[in-house]
């Protein structure tokens, strides 16, 4: 059914999925969904990318300037919202970006760092979670340092949850398969 409704309508199964991201907060369940019915939305019916690469440095610019008001309303309540805007103009961003700096090198990375894609995105969350709330304790939470954390955090993030990803895969291959639901065969 949804699937249907894509194919028909699909700007406004896109702007129901955004009004639900916007409208539920706080849910990593809804966030989920979400991006998994944006991500049925672009294999159904693909945009025409060529738009897109014609603004890059207006994309870059404006990401550049949603990150500093991410990082800047990290103690305001409606900081939300910048956040997931921040995150929407970041996909274009790096969208931009993977395509724009084809290197060969970098194509069989990201095929090696594919096969443990869900992985990642199984134990990002809490693990991503636990850091940030640990290190706001830990750490003065001055504008500069809230920037190192705002590129530091992911990567660290990414690089244990890859880790993890490998070595569960390697010796807990059973676990790891029940964990994914067997999807990185």
């Amino acid at each position: 059914v949804y699937l249907a409704a894509i194919k028909k309508f699909p700007l406004l199964c896109s702007a129901i999925l955004l009004a639900v991201w916007f409208w539920f907060n706080n849910y990593s369940e809804v966030q989920a969904v979400v991006f998994w019915g944006f991500g049925c939305v672009l294999a159904v019916k693909p945009p025409k990318w060529e738009k897109l690469f014609r603004w890059k440095w207006v994309i870059a610019a404006g990401y550049a300037v949603l990150i500093v008001a991410d990082v800047a309303a990290r103690n305001i309540v409606p900081r939300e919202m910048v956040n997931k805007i921040c995150i929407l103009w970041g996909l274009a961003f790096w969208f931009v970006c993977a395509t724009e700096f084809k290197s060969e090198k970098l194509t069989t990375l990201l095929l090696k760092l594919s096969g443990h894609a869900f992985g990642i995105y199984l134990f990002h969350e809490m693990n991503l979670f636990i850091l940030k709330k640990l290190l706001a304790k830990l750490l003065p939470q001055t504008p500069l340092m809230q920037l190192a954390q705002y590129f530091g955090i992911p990567v660290a993030i990414f690089c244990y949850c890859l880790t993890l990803s490998v070595v569960m895969k390697k010796y807990l291959p059973r676990l790891y398969a029940l964990l994914t639901g067997n999807r990185s065969r």
